[in-house]
C-alpha cells in the first residue's frame, strides 16, 4: 500500500483531536506538535517503529524490551517524520513510534449475590464440596499495578485495539495506545482465575470442613492468587470473604436442624433441669399463704403430693 487517496488522508488528519482512552492517529501534511501529558497514575512507554535488534539488546516484544522503553517524562512529544510515497503531491508526516499508556489506578470489587432495590445480582462463586453439594461463596478483592510491574502487565495483557480496519490509515498511524483497563482484566481473566482457586479448595473438603476451615481456605487462596497475579504485573492489595456461604435450601435446613439438635437442644435441657432443681430447693414444704389452686386440694391428696416431692427432692439433691 504505497499511496493513499487525498480524501482518506483528509479524514485521517481530522482524527488528531484528543479523546481520552481512545487510540489517536497522526497523518498530516504539516508537522504539528503532538504532545501528551502523562498523568500521575499512568506509566508510559514509547516504542519506536524502526528498532533494529542488535546483539546484546533485549529481545523485541519482551518484558525487558518494554522496561527499556519506559519513559519518565510527564509531558511527552511524539516525534514525526515524512513517510515517503504517502501522497501524490506531498508526503505526509506520520509518528515514528507509539506512545503506550498504562493506567495503574486500583480496582476493587465485591462479587456477591445481593438484592439491590429491584435488581438482583448473582455474582457469587458457585462451587461444589467433596460430596458434590452446591456451595456459593462471596468474595471481596482490591488490586492495583505497581509502576515497576507496568511492563509485565502490558506484556501480559496488551493494549486496547483501535477500532476500524487495519488497512485504514487511522489505524496504521495510531500514535497513542492505551493498555487494557485493569477493571476489564479483573472482571474477565482475574475473576475466572480467582474462582478456580476458591473452588479448588472447596472441592477438596467435605461440607462440614468447608464451614469449619473457611479461614484456612481463604489463606491458601490469598497466597496462590497473589503469586499468580504478581507474575502478570498485578498486585493483590486485599482479598477475603464478602458475605455468607450459601447452600441449597434443603441442605441449609438440614444444617440448621442438626445444629439445633446437637448444640441448642442439650443446652435447653440442662437449663430446664437446673431451673427445676433450684425451684424445689427453695420450697419449704408448706402450703403457700397466698391464694392459689393448691389450697383447694383435699388434705389427703395434698399429703401424697408432699410426700412425693420430698422423696424426689431427697434423691435428686446432691
Amino acid at each position: 500500500m504505497r499511496h493513499f487517496s487525498l480524501l482518506c488522508a483528509a479524514v485521517v488528519a481530522a482524527s488528531a483531536v484528543l479523546m481520552p482512552n481512545q487510540a489517536q492517529a497522526y497523518y498530516d501534511r504539516e508537522d504539528i506538535v503532538e504532545a501528551y501529558f502523562i498523568l500521575p497514575n499512568e506509566t508510559a512507554f514509547f516504542v519506536p517503529d524502526d528498532a533494529p535488534v542488535r546483539d546484546g539488546q533485549s529481545k523485541f516484544g519482551s518484558v525487558e524490551y518494554l522496561k527499556a522503553k519506559q519513559i519518565e517524562a510527564r509531558r511527552f512529544i511524539i516525534p514525526h517524520a515524512r513517510f515517503s510515497g504517502s501522497g501524490f503531491f506531498q508526503d505526509y508526516y506520520v509518528p515514528t513510534g507509539r506512545l503506550i499508556l498504562v493506567d495503574r489506578g486500583p480496582f476493587n470489587r465485591e462479587w456477591t449475590d445481593k438484592v439491590n432495590g429491584r435488581e438482583t445480582r448473582s455474582e457469587g462463586f458457585p462451587c461444589q464440596s467433596q460430596e458434590g453439594l452446591n456451595v456459593t461463596v462471596e468474595v471481596a478483592i482490591s488490586a492495583s499495578i505497581a509502576d515497576a510491574d507496568a511492563a509485565q502487565y502490558l506484556y501480559s495483557f496488551g493494549v486496547q485495539q483501535p477500532t476500524g480496519r487495519r488497512s485504514d490509515p487511522a489505524v496504521i498511524f495510531t500514535s497513542v495506545f492505551y493498555g487494557r483497563a485493569l477493571s476489564e482484566v479483573m472482571e474477565g481473566i482475574g475473576r475466572g482465575k480467582l474462582q478456580s482457586l476458591v473452588c479448588h479448595e472447596i472441592a477438596a473438603r467435605t461440607l462440614d470442613k468447608v464451614n469449619f476451615e473457611a479461614n484456612q481456605i481463604m489463606d491458601t487462596v490469598q497466597k496462590n492468587a497473589s503469586e499468580y497475579f504478581k507474575s502478570h504485573g498485578i498486585t493483590i492489595d486485599y482479598l477475603g470473604w464478602a458475605g455468607d456461604f450459601t447452600f441449597d435450601s434443603d441442605i441449609q435446613t438440614a444444617i440448621n436442624n442438626r445444629y439445633i439438635a446437637e448444640k441448642i437442644a442439650p443446652e435447653i435441657d440442662v437449663l430446664e433441669t437446673r431451673a427445676k432443681l433450684s425451684t424445689m430447693q427453695l420450697w419449704d414444704g408448706h402450703l403457700p399463704k397466698t391464694v392459689s389452686g393448691l389450697w383447694l386440694l383435699p388434705g389427703d391428696v395434698w399429703k401424697n403430693v408432699q410426700g412425693w416431692l420430698k422423696s424426689n427432692l431427697a434423691t435428686k439433691t446432691p
